[in-house]
């Protein structure tokens, strides 16, 4: 064999050899007790938010986000599959919670999203199948699923959002909320999901959470929002407006998601909230406002 041949065969065989060698990572859990057992190692000891941040992790490195296919699975057949959808993501992380020992409470949102005539068109084919609760998204915003668990140190309720990796307020706010320079995000796959979901402008617990639905848009889209730039936020000229949209778009969001109203119809108010948080935008540079 030619020496140039020969270093290739070589080369080959080691790579071969070290692929081999390289440890493998564990096969998904799919049954109760290897699931039990897994979120308690995963998990492992400490204060939740940090606990719940391993947890995420751990599912950030062996599940993959995927646009909704409308089929519903259990946490089991998602792990079995390797990757599901924000709110499959979410569930799997509801199961691993549960032998965790971690209270959590579901999370309903709807956020700006660039313009799309395609999402306009599947969610008005819906709405005609379904009912107006698909009004959820449509040409200018969309929905997100994630949860809330409860931090026994500060005793709130923090995000946790495996879709995106986000584990607890501060980082929450500077991914989802940020005018600017908002940092890379946690799970490099989900880069384009999270720079579609250009602002949150309506967040609430589930209508099946313990004490019904609770309206958390205030909280973290306006008292969050001004403590993530250290309560300066509302000194920016379009800061009135920002809040009284949020205020008026809270209760009929809330409509869309019991299905009781077409966000469809709000379309312009919608729109409102997308220019009025680019002012806010504009605003910040303007008077180098820096996030927290």
């Amino acid at each position: 064999m030619k020496p140039a041949l020969l270093r290739i065969a070589l080369v080959a065989q080691l790579f071969v050899a070290c692929a081999a060698a390289a440890p493998q990572p564990d096969p998904l859990p799919t049954s109760q007790i290897e699931i039990d057992t897994l979120a308690k190692r995963v998990a492992g000891a400490g204060d939740p938010v940090t606990r719940t941040q391993r947890l995420v992790s751990w599912m950030n490195t062996r599940l993959e986000w995927v646009a909704t296919d409308y089929e519903e699975r259990t946490p089991e057949q998602m792990l079995a599959r390797g990757a599901g959808n924000c709110a499959d993501l979410a569930s799997v992380l509801e199961r691993l919670l549960r032998p965790a020992g971690i209270r959590y409470r579901w999370v309903e949102e709807i956020n700006v999203q660039p313009v799309s005539a395609e999402r306009q068109a599947d969610a008005v084919a819906l709405i005609r199948q379904r009912g107006v609760g698909l009004s959820i998204f449509g040409r200018q915003h969309n929905d997100h699923r994630w949860l809330e668990i409860r931090d026994d140190r500060s005793q709130e309720w923090v995000p946790a959002d495996p879709a995106t990796g986000l584990v607890g307020t501060p980082a929450w706010a500077r991914a989802r909320m940020a005018l600017a320079d908002r940092p890379p995000p946690a799970v490099p796959a989900v880069a384009d999901l999270i720079k579609d979901m250009i602002v949150p402008i309506a967040i609430f617990t589930s209508r099946a959470a313990p004490g019904g639905r609770s309206d958390r848009s205030v909280h973290y889209l306006i008292d969050e929002f001004d403590r993530l730039y250290q309560g300066k936020a509302h000194t920016l000229p379009s800061w009135p407006k920002w809040v009284s949209a949020v205020r008026e778009f809270s209760p009929l969001a809330q409509q869309a998601l019991d299905g009781e109203a077409n966000l469809h119809e709000h379309a312009a108010l919608i729109e409102q909230l997308a220019t009025t948080y680019e002012g806010l935008r504009r605003e910040a540079t303007s008077a180098q406002l820096l996030a927290h």
